[in-house]
């Protein structure tokens, strides 16, 4: 593990990269908030379907209207605890997956979906901006390269967005994350 200290201080000492993490932020917000949309609108068009959502101990279950409470029960003893109380698999438990098919190709779904993926490539052209005006004319070489960008926007991103991102070569953008101080270090 070679662990790029120097090189991620120099990054947040001398490269400009405010500007571009708020606007980071500000969509992975954004993003936060489409993804429980998401799951509202895969509510709404389940109740549309015929399924009621519950909540039984604090867990949110959609069970179709027509069960009985015998076989809902019966499914409940051998349904194992969820870890997370909330839209985790005893959301979905009762949801049959021809359903979840059908409401995947709803309008509302697709709506939300294709405003996620905008966001993603909003954020993708921000480290494209982030590195083209601020970490290349910075770097000398490509691990300084992708250190100052990860140092920079201050974010662990895959080697395919440092990719995109850089133009570099994906093979030589692996392994790099953060140790528990905040440096950038390489596997």
């Amino acid at each position: 593990m070679n662990t790029f200290k120097t090189e991620t201080e120099y990054a947040i000492n001398n490269i400009e990269y405010d500007s571009y993490r708020s606007r980071i932020e500000e969509y992975e917000d954004e993003f936060r908030t489409l993804s429980d949309s998401l799951n509202k609108v895969k509510i709404e068009e389940l109740e549309k379907r015929g399924y009621s959502l519950i909540t039984i101990d604090d867990i949110d279950m959609l069970v179709p209207e027509d069960i009985s409470f015998q076989e809902m029960h019966t499914s409940l003893q051998q349904m194992p605890r969820p870890h997370n109380r909330r839209y985790e698999f005893a959301l979905y438990y009762f949801v049959d997956e021809d359903d979840i098919s059908i409401i995947k190709n709803s309008d509302n779904y697709k709506k939300v979906i294709y405003k996620r993926e905008s966001l993603l490539n909003d954020i993708l052209n921000v480290y494209k901006e982030f590195w083209e005006n601020e970490v290349s004319k910075a770097s000398n070489n490509i691990e300084e390269s992708v250190v100052y960008l990860l140092a920079g926007i201050d974010r662990n991103i895959s080697a395919d967005k440092i990719s995109k991102a850089t133009g570099i070569d994906k093979e030589k953008c692996k392994g790099y994350s953060f140790d528990d101080e905040g440096y950038v270090f390489k596997r």
